[in-house]
């Protein structure tokens, strides 16, 4: 024990520019693995924010689609089942591609409106095809439209609804009010 005393207040400077040293670089590592956990959460927050803008954006596409197509021109023949596909389908293609983005960087919880919201536009495109299709005769084509209208009515409605929680559930993720 004697000798150990005796050695530390020999060497204690050099003992003390040993430790300083290792801590040093004990720092370094963990301020390098700091800095890249961060870099790495700082990434992952701003594709998330950039997922939620993509899906924006494709669902007001998808929104205006819809909201531009006239019922009427669709049941009174003027676009064939391949035209309206060539209209609408694109569109909802790139929908799927942003909820599909969404379910990357969110829970089950928080992608599930984001999923219903799309599924919507495909029930409505499913309704405007099948509703087309069964038009056989052409003079019932103001109840007809009618009938896609209120649909569409329904699901702008429904999807409003989706987009709130949708809000709700992003302000609470990132601590909003």
């Amino acid at each position: 024990m004697n000798s150990t005393l005796n050695f530390i207040g020999l060497y204690w400077s050099q003992i003390t520019l040993v430790l300083l040293g290792v801590g040093y670089f004990v720092k370094r590592v963990l301020d390098l693995k700091s800095k890249k956990l961060e870099i790495n959460y700082t990434l992952f927050q701003q594709h998330r924010i950039q997922s939620i803008s993509n899906f924006l954006m494709n669902y007001a596409k998808a929104d205006r689609v819809y909201l531009e197509l006239s019922h009427y021109d669709i049941m009174n023949g003027k676009y064939t089942p391949k035209e309206l596909d060539e209209i609408i389908l694109p569109t909802l293609g790139e929908l799927q591609k942003a909820v599909l983005e969404i379910k990357i960087y969110f829970d089950q919880e928080t992608y599930t409106p984001f999923c219903k919201v799309m599924e919507e536009f495909f029930d409505l495109n499913n309704m405007i095809m099948r509703t087309w299709l069964d038009n056989n005769d052409r003079t019932k084509i103001i109840p007809l439209s009618n009938k896609i209208h209120s649909y569409k009515q329904r699901v702008r409605s429904r999807n409003e609804e989706l987009l709130q929680q949708i809000s709700n559930n992003v302000k609470l993720i990132y601590n909003a009010k």
